[in-house]
């Protein structure tokens, strides 16, 4: 899933049958420009992307990878009650920051 302005989901967990496939889409994703809609992406992230409609199973471990460019532009307040909810809907967090150079 994808997120700027607004969350974009664009792989999903039930598409891919092989390993080959699954790297040309993750291959192919482009960075999106505008806002760090951090709080959204979290919200998208946990109601949808580890949905068993989308291809999650319930008994797999659930891991999300936020990789930002900076600072969300919903807040910190917003941000953390999304990672909160989201860490206790099972979903092990992790982080990366990225910079321009």
């Amino acid at each position: 899933m994808l997120f700027a302005d607004t969350p974009w989901p664009r792989l999903f967990l039930n598409t891919y049958t092989n390993k080959a496939h699954l790297k040309q889409a993750i291959n192919s994703v482009q960075r999106m420009y505008g806002q760090t809609n951090t709080a959204g992406g979290l919200r998208t992230l946990r109601r949808w992307m580890f949905s068993e409609q989308w291809g999650a199973r319930r008994d797999s471990m659930k891991i999300g990878v936020v990789i930002t460019d900076g600072r969300s532009s919903n807040g910190r307040k917003k941000t953390l009650h999304q990672a909160k909810l989201t860490r206790d809907a099972g979903i092990h967090l992790f982080a990366i920051g990225t910079v321009d150079l």
